[in-house]
């Protein structure tokens, strides 16, 4: 799935490794994933009180099928899983635990297809419409994977914190991998708040900060280092660790002053203790990169704030101007 000259991103700093789990797996291990999918699993909305009132074999065929999942055997939980949908095409159970398990195996179309029928089982369900966009994403059909995830994500009731951040550090790569780095941004955020800072985290944070529109496997090897040092002043900038965002800031536009991008991360860390200071650093990434969304938007939020509408005029038009295009994009 990785490019050929896509290496893996460090925890903090860029290594020699393949970068093919953070994409197919971008928050942490895999044996951490396998633990939050059984938590998942568990903690589903079929309990076992409700299975032995189900008539017929069903409810005891569910059971064993989950049994054989719990104990690693996902090819005969598989197999299981795969009857009941055959025999009970209109229960959602089955569908539902059929994708997690495809999911857990690394078969994404057939996870995609069981969370598409369990979506239109179960519409108001939110982790079903999550899963399906996690599928689509492992499958590389990008457009449908972020639309899911959102909508998921709106719906709510994913009950899993671990799911939960996977989703949301994947809205993140795909919002940024179409140009949406304002939400992209902001969903981020959300992840150094809770203090999630793994390097796929940090390493999106880096891309959405410089307005890169790719994916983490199509970042150049030469260009990892630059992402992953933006990405690591972006993270605390929104983790709200002022001081160390601001050298972090400074260092790196000493390291690449004539890069595009940094004046905007530098005026950002400023913006809490010294506002005359982030208006000219908004200014310079301006004046250099007159289409950077984040920085007309911020910077005429800032101007208005302190009445002075005249000067906060142009920015706020330019903002207006670019809103199509990402739109569009």
């Amino acid at each position: 799935m990785a490019t050929a000259n896509a290496k893996r991103f460090g925890e903090l700093r860029p290594t020699n490794k393949d970068l093919k789990d953070e994409v197919t797996l971008p928050t942490t291990r895999r044996h951490w994933f396998t633990a939050a999918l059984r938590l998942l699993l568990l903690s589903s909305i079929v309990s076992i009180a409700a299975l032995a009132q189900t008539a017929g074999a069903f409810g005891p065929r569910l059971l064993q099928a989950k049994a054989l999942f719990n104990k690693g055997d996902y090819s005969a939980a598989a197999e299981g899983f795969t009857a009941l949908t055959e025999s009970y095409p209109d229960k959602p159970e089955p569908w539902w635990y059929l994708g997690i398990v495809a999911f857990q195996k690394g078969e994404a179309d057939t996870a995609t297809v069981a969370f598409e029928k369990l979506s239109s089982l179960q519409p108001e369900r939110g982790a079903g419409w999550v899963m399906l966009g996690l599928s689509e994403f492992r499958a590389r059909r990008f457009d449908p994977a972020l639309v899911h995830i959102e909508q998921g994500r709106f719906l709510g009731g994913l009950n899993n914190p671990q799911i939960e951040q996977l989703a949301k550090l994947t809205q993140a790569m795909l919002c940024t991998r179409i140009g949406r780095f304002d939400v992209a941004l902001a969903v981020l955020s959300e992840l150094a708040i809770a203090n999630v800072r793994t390097s796929a985290v940090v390493a999106t944070f880096g891309l959405a900060a410089l307005n890169r529109a790719v994916l983490l496997d199509e970042v150049s090897a030469a260009d990892q280092r630059l992402v992953m040092e933006a990405g690591q002043a972006a993270w605390l900038i929104a983790a709200k660790q002022t001081e160390q965002s601001i050298a972090e800031a400074e260092a790196l536009l000493q390291r690449y002053p004539a890069q595009s991008g940094l004046h905007a991360i530098l005026a950002t860390a400023l913006l809490r203790n010294d506002r005359q200071r982030s208006e000219r650093e908004f200014r310079a990434e301006l004046a250099a990169n007159p289409g950077h969304f984040f920085a007309n938007v911020t910077l005429a939020s800032e101007l208005l704030e302190q009445n002075r509408n005249e000067d906060a005029l142009p920015f706020a038009n330019q903002a207006a101007r670019l809103v199509p295009d990402r739109i569009r994009s």
